[in-house]
């Protein structure tokens, strides 16, 4: 997270609907030629890889590894922030 402060992004109202900064760090990203970014969730304690599709369609193709069915009850009780 202080990456994201260190970038304008105010921490205390990270869980909030205000996308302004962290908007603008994925434009900048993607201005920079970027496929995508690992960022931390606003909501949960884990991370969320964003994608610019227009950018991974020209440098390849995803695949599938692996996969496994997911109980989102028990993943959400598990993975809130206290």
């Amino acid at each position: 997270m202080r990456e994201l402060a260190n970038l304008g992004v105010d921490i205390s109202r990270y869980e909030t609907f205000e996308y302004g900064a962290t908007q603008a760090i994925a434009a900048a990203a993607h201005f920079l030629e970027f496929d995508g970014m690992l960022v931390p969730s606003a909501r949960f304690a884990c991370s969320n890889l964003v994608l610019f599709t227009d950018r991974v369609s020209h440098t390849g193709h995803l695949q599938l590894v692996s996969s496994e069915n997911v109980d989102w009850l028990d993943w959400r009780k598990k993975n809130r922030r206290a």
